[in-house]
C-alpha cells in the first residue's frame, strides 16, 4: 500500500474544533494518510508510530479442561479451544499462553490479579504492592497522549469489604486502586470536551455539550476534507459517521430513549455514577464503553487502557441470560459437574470480549489496523473458581503490537510463572528490565518463544 502525501503533512496532532455552550469541543482524528509516511509505517515526518497497550479483565476465569487448545502449535498447526471459539474471526491477531501460575500464596481471588497485573503478592490489607501493568506500561508510552491510560467498566457489581484486589482490576501504585469509569455519558464528555468552565461559582455548561458534536465541528471538518486526498476524505467520513453513531448510542444508554434529540436531553435529571448494586452486565455499555475506547485508541487521545469487565470474584448479574442465581456464590463455586450454566455465562462475556476486539481489528490504523498495532492482555482473577485454583491460569494476548508478537499461536508450558509474561510486556514497550516481580513472582527472563524476533 503507497501513501499520498500532500505538500504539507498533517500533524498527528490535528483535531476538528468548535464551541459549544461556551466550552470547547474536539473531534479527534485517527491516522491519517496525510499524517504518516509513503508505506503507512511512520509519520510523515519521520517518527514511529505510537505504541498500544490494553488489558481486558473479567472475573470469575475459566473452565480448564474446555479451556485449553489440544495442542501447542503456530499458524495451522494447533486450533482454539471449546471456549475460545468466540475468537475464530481473530485467530490471526490471538497468542493463547496455557501452563502459566501465579507462584505466590496468598487469599483466594486477591493473589490471583495480584500476581498476574503486578507480580507480587497482596498485602496484610488485600491491596496491591505495586502499580498493575496498566500503569507500568502507560508510564513507558502514555506521556505523549491527552489521557495517560483509561480505565472502564462494564458490570458495577457490589465490592464488598475486602481489599482492593477484590474490587479493582486497576492500581496506579501501592494501595492506589483506581475506579474504572462505569458512565458511558461522562466518559464521552472527557474524549470530546476539552475545555469545562473553570471559574468558581460559573454555570455548568455541559448542556450546550448536547448539541451534537458534529454539528458543533461542521466548519472545521469541511475545511479540512478540501484539503485531503479522496482516501483520507473516505476515511474521515467513515469515522465522523462513526462518531455520530457513537453520540446516539451514548445518549440512548444513558436516557434510555430511542431515536432522543441530544439537544433535548436534560442532563440535570441524569443519576449520579455511582456503584449499580445490581451488577447488571448488558451488551449496550458494553458496546458503548468498547466504542468510546477504540475511538480513544484511534485518535491516540490515550495509548493504554484497562477494561474492567468485571471486577475480581465478580459477583456479575447475568440477568440478560434468564440466570437469576448468583453467578459467583452458587454457580461458579458449586455448581456440579461440566458446570453448562457457568459456561453459558462465560461464553456471554467472551463474546463481549471478541465485539470489542473485532471492533479494533476492523479499525484501519496505518498500513494496518488498531489491533494488529495494539496488544490487549486478556486475564481473569483465577483460573478455575470450583476449585480455587491459581495454575493454567487464563492469558490472552490479542494483537501484534505493530509486529512485536508472532500471534496466532499457541504456547504452552509446564508450571512456569507469570511474570515472565509482564516482564516480556514491558520490556517490549521499552523498559529494558532485567527482572520483574517479587519473591515466588520474581523473574529473570521472559518469553521469547512469542515474540516475533
Amino acid at each position: 500500500m503507497t501513501f499520498s502525501i500532500p505538500k504539507k503533512p498533517l500533524s498527528r496532532r490535528t483535531m476538528l474544533r468548535g464551541l459549544a455552550g461556551g466550552a470547547l469541543v474536539t473531534v479527534g482524528l485517527p491516522r491519517l494518510e496525510a499524517m504518516l509516511n509513503t508505506n503507512g509505517t511512520a509519520y510523515a515526518a519521520g517518527a514511529p508510530l505510537a505504541k498500544r497497550f490494553g488489558v481486558w479483565f473479567w472475573g470469575n476465569g475459566v473452565i480448564p479442561n474446555i479451556w485449553t487448545p489440544k495442542t501447542p502449535g503456530v499458524g495451522d498447526g494447533w486450533e482454539l479451544s471449546a471456549q475460545q471459539q468466540k475468537f475464530a474471526a481473530l485467530k490471526q491477531n490471538l497468542t493463547v499462553l496455557t501452563g502459566y501460575e501465579v507462584k505466590m500464596d496468598g487469599q483466594v481471588h486477591h493473589v490471583g490479579p495480584a500476581g498476574a497485573l503486578t507480580g507480587m503478592g497482596h498485602d496484610k490489607n488485600l491491596n496491591y504492592r505495586d502499580a498493575t501493568i496498566d500503569h507500568q506500561i502507560a508510564a513507558l508510552i502514555g506521556q505523549s497522549s491527552p489521557f495517560k491510560a483509561l480505565q472502564v467498566g462494564v458490570s458495577r457489581a457490589t465490592a464488598n469489604g475486602e481489599g482492593h484486589t477484590v474490587n479493582y482490576a486497576s492500581s496506579s501504585g501501592p494501595n492506589a486502586p483506581v475506579m474504572p469509569e462505569y458512565d458511558a455519558n461522562a466518559l464521552f464528555k472527557r474524549l470530546f470536551m476539552q475545555v469545562a468552565p473553570t471559574m468558581p461559582g460559573a454555570p455548568d455548561k455541559s448542556a450546550g455539550f448536547r448539541k451534537a458534536v458534529l454539528d458543533v465541528v461542521a466548519e472545521d471538518a469541511n475545511a479540512l476534507s478540501k484539503k485531503l486526498g479522496a482516501a483520507d476524505k473516505a476515511r474521515l467520513d467513515q469515522h465522523l459517521d462513526g462518531v455520530h453513531q457513537l453520540q446516539r448510542r451514548i445518549d440512548t444508554l444513558s436516557t434510555g430513549v430511542t431515536g432522543c434529540d441530544p439537544s433535548k436531553i436534560d442532563t440535570s435529571k441524569f443519576p449520579a455514577a455511582v456503584e449499580d448494586l445490581n451488577g447488571v452486565c448488558t451488551p449496550e455499555q458494553n458496546l458503548a464503553m468498547a466504542t468510546l475506547v477504540t475511538y480513544a485508541m484511534s485518535c491516540e487521545l490515550t495509548n493504554v487502557f484497562m477494561f474492567q469487565h468485571g471486577r475480581p470474584a465478580a459477583h456479575y448479574n447475568m440477568s440478560v441470560l434468564g440466570i437469576t442465581q448468583d453467578i459467583h456464590d452458587d454457580i461458579s463455586h458449586k455448581e456440579p459437574g461440566d458446570q453448562p450454566i457457568l459456561n453459558s455465562a462465560m461464553q456471554y462475556w467472551f463474546e463481549e470480549c471478541r465485539v470489542f476486539m473485532e471492533m479494533m481489528q476492523n479499525t484501519p490504523d496505518g498500513a494496518s489496523n488498531l489491533l494488529e498495532n495494539s496488544i490487549v492482555y486478556g486475564t481473569s482473577d483465577i483460573s478455575f473458581g470450583f476449585t480455587h485454583s491459581k495454575d493454567e491460569y487464563p492469558i490472552l494476548l490479542f494483537g501484534r503490537g505493530g509486529g512485536a508478537l508472532k500471534g496466532n499461536q499457541h504456547h504452552r508450558v509446564d508450571k512456569d510463572n507469570i511474570s515472565k509474561l509482564l516482564l516480556t510486556l514491558v520490556n517490549i514497550y521499552g523498559a529494558n528490565k532485567t527482572q520483574f516481580g517479587a519473591e515466588e513472582g520474581l523473574v529473570t527472563s521472559g518469553i521469547s518463544e512469542i515474540l516475533a524476533v
